[in-house]
């Protein structure tokens, strides 16, 4: 893994602000040239905060040229188990393009719908991958307490996928169908922002420094932004008096 420029704050609420607050700014800048700006959102209760304090933002909503992506969604029809339920009560007004993955109540199957996102991302991203090697500006994700990141987990035949996009079928956590984008197409983010909150985060973290463990082990270790690779925690999950930030850095 690479080194990774460390963000900690107090406590969860800091975290999700703090992370909000600088995709706003990121997103407001870059958009004003009418550039298109790429994010990936991520799932987990701190992901779906995130995902709800970023819409609901007037900046967010107005926002034309945002494209909002999701590296991994269950497939499912029941709304409280997708990633996608926070954008379920819009305003009229919300301009972002949202790319939703679809569920089984539109596609016969997991694998179809991996397809189809597939083929969603190459559409909108396959100019600026050409140009810059890139298909997000930011890919959020947020951090299992068995390292697990998207739906990629410890031991699973899918952190070797090959696959842009990828259709799980045996995913531990259930439902067990979910589809999910592989390291590859992750790690093809200019940025890439790991969070982690709670107690329950904290042994994962300290595996995260370089060369503690393996991909296979700890599927977050195998996350490299193009350009950076950021972990956001609160003090719930960063032990500071045996690790020291520098060792991330």
């Amino acid at each position: 893994m690479t080194r990774i420029e460390l963000h900690a704050q107090d406590s969860q609420d800091d975290v999700i602000s703090e992370v909000v607050l600088t995709l706003v700014r990121m997103i407001t800048t870059r958009t004003g040239a009418l550039n298109n700006f790429h994010l990936s959102l991520t799932g987990g209760r701190v992901g779906s905060a995130i995902s709800q304090a970023l819409i609901a933002h007037p900046d967010i909503q107005a926002c034309k040229s945002l494209h909002l992506w999701f590296s991994d969604e269950r497939f499912s029809v029941d709304p409280d188990e997708r990633n996608d339920v926070a954008f379920a009560n819009l305003p009229d007004e919300f301009k972002p393009h949202i790319h939703r993955v679809q569920g089984p109540n539109e596609v016969e199957s997991v694998n179809r719908s991996a397809q189809n996102y597939a083929r969603d991302l190459d559409s909108f991203t396959a100019s600026r991958a050409l140009a810059t090697g890139t298909l997000m500006d930011v890919t959020l994700l947020s951090i299992g307490p068995d390292g697990h990141i998207a739906s990629l987990f410890p031991g699973s035949e899918s952190l070797s996928g090959k696959m842009a996009v990828l259709g799980v079928v045996d995913s531990p956590k259930p439902p067990a169908e979910r589809v999910t984008w592989s390291l590859e197409t992750i790690n093809a983010s200019e940025q890439v922002w790991l969070i982690a909150t709670g107690s329950e985060k904290r042994q994962v973290v300290d595996h995260l420094l370089p060369g503690t463990t393996s991909v296979t082990e700890i599927p977050a270790m195998g996350i490299k932004g193009e350009e950076s690779t950021k972990l956001f925690v609160d003090s719930a999950a960063f032990d500071s008096d045996s690790i020291e930030a520098e060792d991330f850095i």
